[in-house]
C-alpha cells in the first residue's frame, strides 16, 4: 500500500461464476484511469491442477504462465502497488 499521505491502493479480487456479467465489469474497470485489470490471471494454474481438461491453447497457455495460484496472487498484489486501483475477475472453478 501508498505511504506519506497518500491514499492506498485499491486491490479487488472478484469472483464470479462462468456466462455471467464479469468480462462486461472487467472492460468497464480497464477503461478507468489509474486501473490495472486481469482476466482470469488463476485459469493457467486450473489446467495445470486439471491436466483432464483438454483446451487447445492448453501448452502455450502454461508455457507463458508458469507460476502457481500463491505465487500468481503474490505478484498481483505487488503490482497493484503502481496503480491507484487493481482488478482481478477470477472464475469461481479456478480456485
Amino acid at each position: 500500500m501508498s505511504t506519506g499521505g497518500e491514499e492506498p491502493t485499491k486491490i479487488l479480487h472478484v469472483w464470479s461464476g462462468p456466462r455471467s456479467l464479469s468480462t462486461a465489469t472487467l472492460y468497464s474497470f480497464a477503461h478507468r484511469p489509474g486501473c490495472k485489470a486481469y482476466d482470469e490471471p488463476l485459469y493457467p494454474n486450473h489446467l495445470r491442477v486439471c491436466p483432464e481438461l483438454h483446451r487447445p491453447y492448453r501448452e502455450e497457455l502454461l508455457g507463458a504462465n508458469p507460476e502457481h495460484a500463491n505465487a500468481v496472487i503474490q505478484k498481483l498484489n505487488a503490482e497493484a502497488q503502481n496503480h491507484e486501483l487493481s482488478y482481478a475477475k477470477h472464475i469461481v472453478k479456478q480456485l
